[in-house]
């Protein structure tokens, strides 16, 4: 066989097995069924393309997770893809199935609310994972306390501190009282109800754990310092000091962060606790569950003061205001090196 005669052959079969290949290939982008179906996938928080495309495949709606990975990649949506529970029929073609998703079209959405956010951010966390208008979801829980059951009565019209942090799924075209009603039904089940008897050997109102919890929840940055935090704020409470808390400050401001804490810590507030003595009138956030444990079982210290160290999140606790004003200038040496 001459030369040009075995190179078309060898070409011939390449191209064969290319066409055999490519054919192989496309079929995996193909429906999964020729038959309708409707069929629910739970994609959770957090999941990538290959779980995502893993659970597909499990369930059937598509043929291949490693054909639905790549056109994740080849299409750009490999930061689009949403959790939620989606209704998808593996009929469909990948691209319809993976547009879907990129897209949100779910029958419920997943989000997540976290520890230490306001009632105002938390409107507006709904309001970006387009689950509800901030303004109606904010207005409703400054002023429609009464609708709501914590499992113990709100002494004030705002829901603000009652809102449970945690991951929700909400059904798509839910209203702000429905996600409302859902994140104090929450509350109610995962502190009210399991804790009631703590917080009544406490000898303290269900309001005041949570206003403590939230001052604790908005100051600690390390889990071990947010009991001996309750102890200075139960400490300087009973001797009748302010308890000075920068967040509460910050709160009555309706910021994150001081510009000019001079004139700032001076606002005139009841949120003010370097202005006025005890208990702020309410929460200032919306604490999790370990802030609240916090608030109901303090360290045994006898601490009145603490500083932040900006270097580790963590505080320096002090018994008496030189232990303190020592701390303080540790933490600005720190600092300036």
């Amino acid at each position: 066989m001459s030369v040009w005669k075995r190179n078309v052959l060898f070409l011939a079969a390449l191209l064969a097995i290319f066409l055999a290949v490519a054919y192989s290939v496309s079929g995996l982008f193909l429906p999964a069924s020729a038959v309708s179906r409707r069929v629910i996938v739970e994609i959770p928080p957090g999941a990538n393309a290959a779980a995502i495309g893993a659970r597909l495949e499990r369930q059937g709606v598509i043929r291949s997770r490693h054909a639905f990975v790549l056109l994740v990649r080849g299409m750009g949506y490999a930061h689009q893809l949403q959790a939620g529970e989606y209704e998808l029929d593996p009929s469909h073609g990948l691209y319809e199935i993976l547009e879907k998703i990129a897209s949100g079209e779910a029958i419920s959405h997943w989000i997540t609310i976290p520890e230490g956010f306001t009632l105002r951010q938390i409107a507006q966390q709904i309001e970006r994972a387009g689950l509800g208008n901030a303004l109606r979801f904010h207005e409703l829980a400054t002023h429609g306390s009464g609708r709501f059951d914590p499992g113990a009565e709100i002494p004030l019209p705002t829901l603000e501190g009652y809102l449970f942090p945690d991951t929700y799924k909400l059904p798509t075209g839910a209203t702000e009282e429905a996600i409302l009603r859902a994140m104090v039904d929450n509350f109610r089940a995962k502190v009210t109800e399991p804790l009631g008897e703590e917080i009544r050997r406490s000898g303290r109102t269900l309001h005041e754990i949570v206003i403590v919890a939230s001052m604790i929840e908005r100051e600690a940055r390390v889990p071990e310092d947010r009991p001996k935090i309750a102890a200075v704020i139960y400490n300087r409470l009973r001797r009748g000091m302010r308890l000075q808390i920068d967040a509460t400050v910050l709160y009555a401001i309706g910021r994150t962060r001081f510009t000019n804490f001079a004139v700032e810590s001076g606002v005139d507030s009841r949120y003010n606790t370097y202005r006025y003595a005890g208990l702020p009138p309410g929460p200032i956030c919306n604490p999790g569950l370990a802030s609240i444990r916090a608030a109901l079982a303090p360290a045994p210290v006898d601490f009145l003061y603490y500083v932040a160290d900006p270097a580790t999140g963590a505080h320096l606790f002090a018994r008496t205001h030189e232990e303190h004003l020592a701390n303080r200038r540790k933490v600005e040496r720190r600092a300036a090196d």
